[in-house]
């Protein structure tokens, strides 16, 4: 188990044939964590934080849709 954020987590999406979770949280930022430990858990790859509110959809796109 690990601790993804420190207040609300606001979405969590999962990266399609990935090993990619994304979440959002109320205090405006958005994680992208990669499970590629060897025990199976994440770690945090990414984090984009300074939105100038809070982070309410996620979605993934390819060159001409929406992925997810």
């Amino acid at each position: 188990m690990f601790i993804c954020d420190v207040t609300v987590v606001t979405g969590l999406e999962f990266l399609s044939n990935e090993p990619l979770m994304v979440t959002s949280s109320a205090d405006n930022n958005l994680k992208v964590w990669i499970f590629d430990q060897s025990d199976g858990s994440a770690r945090l790859l990414h984090r984009r934080q300074g939105h100038s509110g809070p982070v309410t959809r996620v979605r993934f796109y390819d060159d001409t849709n929406i992925v997810r």
